[in-house]
């Protein structure tokens, strides 16, 4: 029996996702394969919002491509502005630091949005030549207002491994020169690709890259090259069939319809969990709708890790635990793409009180 992944990711494949990656392999030079990558390039764009010509997707997790970003955009004493709000945020600073970046954390609690009027004062103060922002904070369920930044001159970065294909990201509108993702959430395919984006402004401030394998420049000239492919490596071909699949049904449903799946399906869980009682993280307005955090009581919190695995095994049901300073105290519901539904949530909701008369 397939199990209902309801935690922070992956989530569940479509049917349509599954018969790409069913299709037979075809080599990663083949035309036809380089064909199916640049349609792939052009709906990344599309679901971006961007006609940066440098967006394809990078063979890495969503933290692999929060590297590649760091690797190709900081070398020693580059001065980076960073919001910090959440165990994500705290792992770019780490990937940061290592680089030999000057990073001038601008803080908020754990739970909380990051403080716009205090990002944009800290770029304003230390001018920084990169500005790097999560979007969808996935240890807490944080949609941070990305859009009302001002960078000024700064190469606005911002994660968006969580919210891309499940709320509205706008990357040119929004002045947004970096955007990197992961297929494992809202697009519903497995973990292994992260979509990344970089404006021509990003490209022009390239530094010589510390790692051969994320040198932005060399994957370009495979991955976005006009004339012959230079091989840089072998493209996971299968998986880039899964993309594209997934990217057009999103698009056959339309992304409006889609974020809006994604809101419904939120407000039906916070109004259960409500109902039971639990106390929910994250203040309404600021909430990731498929990413929701929810307290867990305190004689509840010596058992949360028996209860998340009952209802892995009894039920088939995962949903994931918390994070740094939340750990053992919340839980991290994700309802995401094709997880998004009603009766996702009411099966959840009936097992967990199942196993939580059985606690009492």
């Amino acid at each position: 029996m397939e199990k209902l992944l309801l935690g922070p990711g992956p989530s569940n494949l479509t049917q349509e996702v599954r018969r790409g990656l069913s299709q037979p392999a075809i080599g990663h030079l083949d035309p036809e394969f380089l064909a199916i990558l640049d349609e792939t390039c052009d709906l990344l764009r599309w679901i971006f919002k961007t006609d940066n010509k440098v967006t394809f997707p990078l063979t890495a997790s969503g933290s692999g491509a929060m590297e590649a970003t760091a690797m190709n955009l900081v070398e020693d004493g580059t001065k980076v502005v960073i919001g910090i709000n959440g165990a994500f945020s705290l792992r770019a600073k780490e990937m940061l630091s290592r680089l030999g970046a000057q990073v001038i954390e601008v803080l908020s609690p754990w739970g909380s949005p990051l403080d716009i009027d205090e990002i944009n004062k800290a770029v304003k103060i230390h001018k920084p030549q990169i500005l790097w922002l999560v979007h969808g904070e996935t240890s807490t369920g944080v949609l941070n207002s990305v859009e009302s930044v001002k960078k000024e001159e700064s190469i606005f970065v911002v994660d968006c491994v969580t919210s891309l294909g499940g709320v509205d990201f706008r990357m040119d509108e929004w002045g947004i020169d970096v955007a990197f993702s992961g297929t494992q959430k809202c697009l519903n395919v497995p973990p292994g690709l992260a979509p990344i984006s970089f404006s021509s402004q990003a490209m022009e401030v390239l530094k010589p890259s510390k790692s051969w394998y994320f040198d932005l420049s060399l994957i370009a000239e495979y991955i976005l090259s006009d004339g012959p492919r230079t091989y840089h490596h072998t493209a996971p071909i299968n998986m880039i069939f899964g993309l594209l699949a997934s990217l057009k049904r999103i698009k056959s449903i339309g992304l409006d319809d889609v974020f809006i799946q994604h809101l419904n399906a939120a407000e039906f869980l916070y109004s259960k969990f409500e109902k039971m009682g639990f106390d929910l993280v994250v203040d309404r307005k600021f909430r990731l709708p498929q990413l929701t955090t929810v307290y867990i009581p305190e004689d509840l919190r010596s058992k949360e890790t028996n209860i998340r695995s009952r209802l892995l095994n009894d039920f088939n049901i995962e949903i994931g635990g918390g994070l740094g300073v939340l750990a053992n105290k919340i839980w991290r519901i994700g309802l995401m793409g094709i997880n998004a539904n009603i009766k996702n949530v009411e099966l959840l909701i009936d097992s967990l009180n199942q196993l939580l008369n059985e606690c009492n």
